[in-house]
């Protein structure tokens, strides 16, 4: 009859705005949406927590789209959540924030940690797509500014599902091997793009990768006004590739007239 009652009553999918109390991550989510008056328990199951797309934590306040539903072996009503949105800010915005704070709180963003450019570089290896732009942008500067400095370009999705793993990679790669091939520096940088474009350099997994490289790195992501977590924990931030080029090659031509 509960049971029965509740389905009547609350039929189909429910919108609720809250804010997250008692989180617990157990594969699946169990946790609270409370107001002043109010306390819904709720349940979110594994395979839909992985599309949530930031970090829940208490205190947040959410609009959960849900199913009001009988547990009879506790006797407790329960809303099994199917959607999960952050109030006053996008989902990607949040978990930029959240990723930000994480790097922080590491100590990656410290400017003591970061390494110069340097001055002569023998080789620099580019990592970035075949396909874009901004391989052209690094070719023509290096070309124009010092042919001398050798350019060694690994290819990689750079928007997209699975970019982040494939761009994480080529950086532990280059880091691996830079001292047998004689790289000096690496830039990782991609054209413009929306924010979920550029979502691959977001990722914990490159910035870590970053980090842990064993020759210095300068990102250029996007544009000029955009704001990657790659760039934020790069030895240096450049706001376009062909400024990453210029960073990392020399002028020739001052450099003959300084030698006359």
């Amino acid at each position: 009859m509960i049971d029965g009652a509740i389905r009547a009553g609350v039929p189909g999918s429910v919108r609720i705005a809250g804010e997250i109390s008692n989180f617990t991550d157990r594969t699946h989510w169990y946790f609270a949406v409370k107001d002043a008056q109010s306390v819904l328990s709720c349940i979110m199951f594994g395979a839909r927590t992985k599309s949530v797309g930031f970090e829940l934590r208490n205190g947040q306040q959410v609009v959960i789209t849900a199913r009001a539903e009988f547990y009879k072996p506790q006797g407790r009503v329960t809303l099994n959540v199917e959607r999960i949105e952050p109030v006053g800010v996008g989902a990607l915005e949040l978990k930029l924030k959240q990723t930000v704070e994480e790097c922080r709180a590491r100590g990656w963003l410290e400017a003591d940690r970061k390494r110069p450019m340097p001055r002569f570089p023998r080789r620099v290896a580019v990592i970035t797509s075949k396909t874009g732009a901004a391989k052209q942008d690094v070719i023509n500067t290096a070309a124009r500014r010092c042919p001398a400095v050798e350019l060694c370009f690994i290819d990689t999705l750079v928007q997209g599902e699975g970019a982040a793993p494939l761009v994480a990679a080529a950086v532990r790669w280059v880091s691996a091997r830079a001292a047998d091939l004689g790289i000096d520096a690496l830039i990782v940088t991609r054209g413009g793009g929306s924010i979920e474009d550029l979502w691959a350099f977001n990722e914990m997994e490159v910035a870590e990768a970053i980090v842990n490289c064993s020759v210095p790195v300068a990102c250029a992501i996007g544009h000029e006004t955009d704001t990657t977590v790659a760039e934020l924990v790069a030895d240096e931030r450049c706001a376009t590739p062909t400024q990453a080029a210029m960073r990392l090659t020399p002028d020739a031509a001052g450099l003959r007239e300084q030698a006359e």
